[in-house]
């Protein structure tokens, strides 16, 4: 999923990669009924599609028109590829034995990612790429591994065996949420009345998905 995602962000905007990214929900979901015939209710169906809609609205600035002036790339379709990758992902966990460990779990998601992407890294190398050593990048890698690494794989993982694949996913919405809160509280950004209304429309997106588990046929 990472490798497929920064493939695409080099190649198109934050803004395409964002959006392309949150379909997610819809794509676990479909996936979900592929695999398991797990059939959202109806609220979490309205929750999903609101919880969308937020973020339309956090990314149009309040200017839904301007969604139509977004150009799509190449690009695009490496991020569609990795939000199709986390999906399979995350509807996966849900066979996971409980016995196996979150940490476990993390280590071997771990392993795999370096061998699979061992050779994609050398091949970069060899086009000219270089890893620079100093302060910022090491401290970045730490942090990385911590938080949307160890931290973040540990808790979703949990999540989806408690709540399933559908519902913990819809949460993923909330990430330019958090975003816009960083951004605030370390960068001195400005929130806009836009921000609280997108908000507002994530949150109730993720109050109606939260209610009674989905059905199967």
């Amino acid at each position: 999923y990472n490798g497929l995602f920064y493939v695409g962000l080099h190649l198109s905007s934050a803004v395409n990669g964002a959006l392309v990214a949150s379909t997610m929900p819809l794509v676990i979901a479909f996936l979900a009924w592929l695999v398991y015939r797990q059939v959202p209710g109806v609220a979490q169906r309205r929750g999903i599609w609101l919880s969308l809609i937020g973020i339309l609205i956090i990314f149009a600035k309040g200017d839904l028109t301007l969604l139509t002036q977004l150009q799509f790339s190449g690009g695009d379709l490496w991020i569609l590829a990795a939000t199709f990758s986390w999906s399979a992902y995350s509807v996966a966990l849900r066979k996971v034995p409980p016995e196996l460990g979150g940490l476990t779990l993390v280590n071997i998601t771990s392993i795999t990612g370096v061998i699979t992407l061992l050779p994609l890294y050398v091949w970069e190398l060899s086009t000219g790429a270089n890893f620079i050593i100093n302060t910022s990048s090491v401290s970045g890698i730490v942090l990385l591994a911590l938080f949307p690494g160890i931290l973040a794989y540990l808790t979703y993982a949990k999540a989806v065996a408690s709540v399933g694949p559908v519902r913990a996913g819809v949460f993923l919405n909330t990430s330019p949420l958090f975003a816009i809160t960083a951004a605030v509280l370390f960068l001195g950004e400005q929130i806009h009345g836009y921000h609280l209304i997108g908000g507002a429309v994530i949150a109730l997106g993720l109050v109606l998905v939260s209610r009674p588990a989905a059905r199967a046929n």
